[in-house]
């Protein structure tokens, strides 16, 4: 791959997709740098997305996350993995750049909700049940928006590396 192609892959999709993960592992095999958005936030606010969202609302959040992103997707030879929310809006292929792979990672609510746990401390909505039926719903109103990406990878059963290679794969073909 060469200047001239893509120079930053951006992953969108729900809690749970494996984004984190993807983002360091392809960032680790294309030599260029993974930038989680999520703990971004958290540095720059010094304190964890839940109590942002407790004690400040989630207006304010988006509102950091947007600025957050926006820098991020500044940076070349990135690999941006960014939180749940930031691509469920429909207008959010307007913030990136040209030169711009976005790949929506798909993955179940079911097996998101596995992969993150109900654990009250990292995700207390989820530890209740209407919490779990409150992620499915917002998961489900995201779809059409996560769908907007370039390219789609189901994530429910591949591995990390599975998945790395797939976006691999596509990034050899555009070049």
């Amino acid at each position: 791959m060469t200047d001239a192609d893509v120079d930053r892959v951006v992953l969108v999709g729900f809690m749970g997709a494996g984004k984190s993960a993807v983002a360091d592992r392809l960032a680790a095999r294309l030599d260029w740098t993974a930038v989680d958005t999520d703990r971004l936030i958290e540095a720059e606010v010094g304190r964890s997305i839940p109590t942002i969202f407790a004690k400040d609302g989630e207006a304010y959040f988006r509102e950091v996350e947007r600025r957050v992103v926006a820098e991020a997707l500044g940076s070349r030879q990135v690999v941006v993995a960014t939180g749940g929310g930031w691509a469920g809006r429909p207008d959010w292929l307007d913030d990136i750049p040209p030169r711009s792979l976005t790949v929506w990672l798909d993955v179940s609510t079911e097996t998101a909700l596995e992969r993150v746990g109900p654990d009250p401390r990292d995700r207390p909505l989820l530890a209740t049940e209407e919490g779990r039926r409150e992620a499915d719903r917002r998961h489900e109103g995201r779809r059409a928006s996560y769908a907007l990406a370039d390219l789609r990878v189901d994530t429910n059963v591949p591995t990390v590396d599975d998945v790395s290679a797939r976006i691999l794969e596509v990034l050899a073909e555009s070049s």
